[in-house]
């Protein structure tokens, strides 16, 4: 006895079927290529971030360097009157000299009021890594501790200031504020 199959209804299953599988490959497919570029976006933003945070740590060291430094720097407790609010230098406990515009605004930034880094040792001087210096500014903000009880002894105590930097990576949006302290006992 032969058996006799139906192929009519049997044809139109297998396209539907093969029409299903491309299908669910296609949707695997965009979204592997999603994931990949988001994963890209997130690596470039991250390199951004990171060449941003070692031209503000450059600016710092640079700041520090300039505090530290006995060649025309501030050494004296006389020099303190150099921090008048220009050329990067600031005084919180006067007013009139201190801080009076928002750090965290890369466009304040300026010639006028922040001092930028010459020396970039860390980086190359080309504009496609950074395409600006990165900058600081130098603010006195006091002196550490109390004061002598007796007049007639000398007034030992360090001084203390706060060095603001930034730094932009590749892209001029991505910027890091980085902030210290540093404390110095002046002649």
């Amino acid at each position: 006895m032969k058996m006799k199959m139906n192929i009519s209804h049997s044809r139109g299953s297998v396209l539907v079927i093969a029409l299903l599988v491309l299908l669910v490959l296609t949707i695997l497919g965009v979204t592997a290529l999603d994931t990949t570029i988001m994963e890209e976006r997130m690596s470039a933003n991250t390199r951004q971030r990171n060449i941003a945070h070692q031209a503000a740590e450059t600016a710092l060291k640079d700041a520090e360097q300039w505090l530290t430094n006995a060649a025309g720097n501030v050494v004296f407790q006389s020099d303190i009157s150099k921090f008048d609010a220009s050329a990067a230098l600031y005084d919180s406990t006067i007013g009139a000299k201190s801080l009076d515009w928002e750090i965290n605004d890369g466009g304040n930034w300026t010639a006028g009021n922040s001092q930028a880094v010459t020396t970039l040792s860390s980086f190359p001087n080309d504009a496609s890594i950074i395409p600006g210096a990165p900058r600081y500014i130098i603010e006195y903000v006091g002196r550490i501790g109390d004061p002598p009880l007796n007049f007639t002894d000398p007034d030992l105590r360090e001084f203390a200031f706060r060095v603001v930097a930034i730094g932009w990576g590749p892209d001029t949006s991505t910027k890091v504020v980085l902030s210290s302290t540093f404390s110095k006992r002046l002649s």
